[in-house]
């Protein structure tokens, strides 16, 4: 029942935008960069990694195991500077899913500068499906979830889909 027009990702990425908000209280000085980055590196080297237990259906694509990061993007890039899904456009009325499955610490930091330039869609466990079908994300866990930087109360289902020409917006 809730509308997203970018992306809405599951696991760290949604827990590292959860400590970003709440830094924000303590930390108003900072940027939002500045606070997303505080919030990635203490998620990263000071917290216990979740790899949630997730299963994934959409079309004739389906996945079970656990993962590290989930999102379904509708545009390349969030957070400024990371192009999560390069290859998105929120015209083609398709949906990136990307999946990072589970990797060490020192390799996800490693392969943040590959998000930046989007070139970690070749990593060998980062999974990309452009989709139109609806995508169901389910586990027996509540999972992590923001939706363009909200964060909603964690559920064990989710249901995304798209809705061409949804949004009507008036440019010059």
């Amino acid at each position: 029942g809730r509308y997203s027009t970018c992306i809405v990702s599951f696991g760290f990425d949604a827990i590292v935008n959860k400590q970003a908000l709440k830094l924000k209280q303590k930390y108003w000085f900072l940027s939002a960069t500045g606070l997303y980055g505080y919030a990635l590196l203490w998620e990263l080297f000071s917290s216990k990694l979740e790899y949630p237990g997730v299963e994934i259906k959409t079309g004739k694509f389906s996945y079970r195991g656990k993962a590290l990061l989930i999102a379904a993007a509708n545009i390349p890039q969030y957070g400024r500077f990371f192009k999560i899904a390069p290859g998105a456009d929120p015209t083609d009325g398709f949906l990136d899913l990307v999946i990072a499955r589970p990797t060490g610490r020192l390799r996800i930091l490693k392969s943040l500068f590959r998000v930046i330039r989007g070139t970690h869609v070749t990593l060998p466990e980062v999974t990309i499906i452009r989709t139109s079908s609806p995508i169901t994300i389910s586990s027996l866990h509540p999972l992590s979830c923001q939706m363009d930087g909200e964060v909603p109360v964690p559920k064990q289902e989710y249901k995304i889909s798209v809705r061409p020409r949804a949004l009507k917006v008036l440019v010059p």
